[in-house]
């Protein structure tokens, strides 16, 4: 059903990003006042102050260039780095090893410094990440994304330049390990006759393709672990391993048509899945007129590996009597409570659209209303994120709360990141992620027609 396919890499924003390995064809690697000048002329002024620009930098002198050994260096401390002088001009090398693989922030002192991080594989390619006012931090002025791997030896070469004798430095960890979860997302790239499923890191880099199907892939859903990903292809629903590989069926049937097909959710301890299935069908006649209500869908769990699919227990509620109405948009809370959203269509019923929040088995069940679509729930199962009916601004509200705060960004699909502090979305031009409380929105990937995603 699946076949592995190759790493893509992307060249984005101000950000050259990074798949490891050789110089790209190109792409300079060497950080220059004029590649600055180029890369940043259309940046942003960041905002820097604290401990980054407040912390003492510790000494520490660097090796000659081309010199075997060189001072390692820890992530997070400020260095001034004392160059060696050589033909007139300054230059020297230290190295660094990452503890976690991820996007780390170099950023470096004035005036402007040429630098190369090199490893076994070769020099990696270098892009202006931030400029930095000179009006909130003097220490800094330039900061550089690099994709780095753990356990990998990293030499960060200086100059030769001159006068410069001393370079200020720090070397920024990423901003906390849950963050790098990759997005999954559904897209027809590349002139696709049908969407595929794709990963990509939340910074841009390692686009990685992971179906190429005939019949198109679309909702997919993370296990709670990251080692799974659920999805649909046509009406079927398959669970395939994090690389694509492995894949399964677990259900024939998702949903009867398009109004009531959506996204499968994993059960907290990522055994189980929710997922729309078909009712029986039947047609409805009130004297006056006849009703074809074959489109209703409830709601079934299977397990992970397509055993045990069976029905779920639909709590007695006035909106619309057990039997009736579409049932579907499930979301699971990491604290076992089940959303889903109710169409109570049927003709003895209110009618109107509703939010149901419940138990899996049924118990506990109450309206709720959320004021949008596509809800998910936050990590700790305390937080809604949805797209806004009004507007289409994506929003945040407390579980269960009237109330929302819409974010400064217009998108669909939201979704939450691992740690609770960031939101993917989609919009026409691609992916993009805002910090939760609206701050920091930036385009992750440019590409169109995202269906999608799950992050």
């Amino acid at each position: 059903m699946m076949h592995a396919a190759g790493r893509a890499c992307l060249c984005f924003g101000l950000l050259a990003v990074i798949c490891g390995g050789s110089e790209p064809e190109d792409s300079p690697v060497w950080v220059s006042s004029e590649r600055e000048a180029e890369g940043c002329a259309q940046a942003q002024p960041e905002v820097l102050g604290g401990e980054l620009c407040e912390s003492p930098s510790t000494p520490v002198t660097a090796a000659a260039l081309g010199a075997h050994a060189a001072p390692t260096l820890r992530a997070d401390t400020t260095y001034g780095v004392h160059l060696r002088l050589e033909g007139g001009r300054y230059g020297g090398v230290v190295s660094f090893t990452p503890e976690r693989s991820g996007t780390y922030t170099v950023f470096l002192g004035t005036p402007p410094m040429p630098l190369r991080v090199v490893s076994d594989g070769g020099p990696l390619a270098a892009g202006c990440l931030k400029w930095i006012s000179g009006e909130t931090c003097r220490d800094f002025r330039r900061a550089y994304g690099y994709r780095l791997q753990a356990g990998t030896q990293y030499r960060l070469e200086f100059g030769p330049i001159a006068p410069q004798s001393r370079v200020r430095l720090r070397i920024q960890s990423p901003p906390g390990g849950l963050v790098d979860r990759p997005i999954v997302f559904a897209a027809a790239l590349g002139g696709a006759p049908a969407p595929d499923l794709y990963t990509v890191q939340p910074d841009g880099t390692e686009l990685t393709r992971l179906t190429q199907t005939e019949g198109g892939e679309r909702f997919p859903r993370w296990s709670p672990d990251y080692s799974q990903v659920a999805y649909l292809v046509g009406t079927e629903l398959y669970v395939a391993n994090a690389d694509g590989g492995g894949a399964h069926r677990v259900a024939a049937r998702v949903g009867r048509d398009a109004r009531s097909v959506s996204a499968p959710a994993w059960s907290p301890d990522g055994k189980r899945l929710v997922y729309p299935y078909p009712r029986d069908s039947w047609i409805v006649s009130d004297g006056y007129e006849t009703v074809d209500e074959s489109y209703e869908t409830t709601l079934h769990f299977v397990n992970a590996d397509g055993t045990g699919d069976v029905p779920f227990a639909e709590p007695a509620d006035p909106v619309a009597p057990p039997g009736l109405g579409t049932l579907t948009e499930p979301a699971w809370s990491s604290t076992g409570w089940i959303l889903f959203r109710l169409s109570d269509d049927c003709p003895d019923c209110a009618g109107g659209d509703w939010w149901g929040l419940v138990r899996a088995d049924g118990s506990e069940f109450h309206e709720v209303s959320p004021p949008g679509s596509d809800v998910d729930w936050s990590p700790d199962g305390t937080r809604w994120v949805f797209t806004h009916w009004v507007g289409g601004a994506i929003a945040v509200s407390q579980a269960e709360s009237p109330t929302a705060t819409e974010l400064p960004a217009t998108g669909r699909m939201p979704h939450w990141s691992a740690d609770g502090r960031q939101i993917a979305f989609i919009k026409d031009d691609g992916i993009y992620v805002i910090n939760a409380d609206g701050t920091g929105e930036r385009r992750v990937l440019a590409v169109n027609g995202v269906r999608d995603l799950d992050w």
